[in-house]
């Protein structure tokens, strides 16, 4: 894995087709760590990839601006063609999704093989 700032990711590469899995932190609450995100799902972008993967597993807390900064990547991603996937969301962070209607916005996965299933 490499390490980009807070962010952990790995590019994969299958079928002709590259995707990245993104591991969320135990928090996504804005400020600083939305410009660490936005940041590297630039370069991710940059990859030339067809997927990105976010595995939310260990995410635990998520407030407004930490659904905005996963909305303004959903926006970005598709003007570049790349697909966006959340795996393993939580059952808390899952309840915010449904209430706020975005789980009708991101492709929502069970598990992380679920949404590689998706990137390929």
């Amino acid at each position: 894995m490499r390490k980009q700032e807070t962010y952990k990711y790995e590019i994969t590469e299958s079928n002709g087709c590259k995707y990245a899995v993104l591991k969320m932190n135990s928090e996504a609450l804005g400020g600083n760590d939305a410009l660490e995100f936005t940041s590297t799902l630039q370069k991710l972008a940059d990859e030339n990839l067809c997927c990105i993967v976010i595995d939310m597993q260990y995410l635990q807390i998520i407030n407004s601006s930490g659904l905005g900064m996963l909305v303004s990547s959903l926006s970005t991603l598709k003007q570049k063609g790349i697909k966006l996937s959340l795996a393993a969301v939580p059952d808390k962070v899952s309840k915010l999704l449904n209430m706020t209607h975005l789980d009708k916005v991101f492709n929502i996965c069970e598990d992380l093989e679920s949404a590689l299933i998706f990137c390929k």
